[in-house]
């Protein structure tokens, strides 16, 4: 799995199996709403995207739905060896990150 880089070019991503989620974590995804339960559900439903995280090298962000439907953006750490990135925040996906989403080749009917 690839993700466009700021400079144009493509960085490897390797899949992400699991997330891990600190207190600094928790605390930034419930400023935007959520619980990270939801950030959990994203890779679990496994029809998340990944793209860069604008002026962040060191994060990318993975956008895809919930098990309700619900189309959000979850940024976190690039992935370890293993597969287990670290949750750094979440929001429900604005519209350029779902329209980024469907280009990508993301189908769902999303639940606002």
């Amino acid at each position: 799995m690839y993700y466009n880089d700021r400079s144009g070019g493509n960085r490897a991503v390797t899949r992400i199996y699991d997330l891990v989620a600190d207190e600094t974590g928790e605390e930034h995804l419930w400023t935007h709403g959520l619980y990270v339960e939801d950030a959990y559900q994203v890779v679990d439903e496994g029809r998340y995207k990944v793209f860069a995280d604008d002026g962040h090298d060191d994060r990318v962000k993975v956008v895809g739905p919930d098990k309700g439907g619900r189309l959000l953006t979850v940024v976190v750490a690039p992935p370890d060896r293993h597969g287990t990135a670290r949750v750094i925040t979440g929001w429900p996906a604005d519209q350029e990150e779902q329209n980024a989403w469907s280009r990508a080749g993301g189908t769902q009917h999303v639940r606002r």
